[in-house]
């Protein structure tokens, strides 16, 4: 069964393309401590690395304790 969410929306025949900024919910989602946005995948391993390596200077600390949160549990 395919999601309604992954489909690509085409309107007149044409491939919608959203910049960054006309989805703001999107970077809140996924903070602002990397500049790679395209794959959730990628974003969330680089905040790994910032976590393990225990980074101080970072835009969005908040990822990092939410991160550190679950691996807690």
């Amino acid at each position: 069964m395919k999601r309604e969410c992954c489909k690509p929306i085409y309107k007149n025949e044409k491939l919608q393309v959203f910049r960054v900024e006309d989805i703001p919910s999107y970077i809140q989602k996924i903070g602002m401590n990397t500049d790679y946005i395209i794959h959730p995948e990628e974003v969330l391993a680089e905040n790994f690395v910032l976590l393990l390596n225990n980074s101080k200077y970072i835009r969005s600390p908040e990822i990092l304790e939410k991160m550190r949160e679950v691996f807690s549990q």
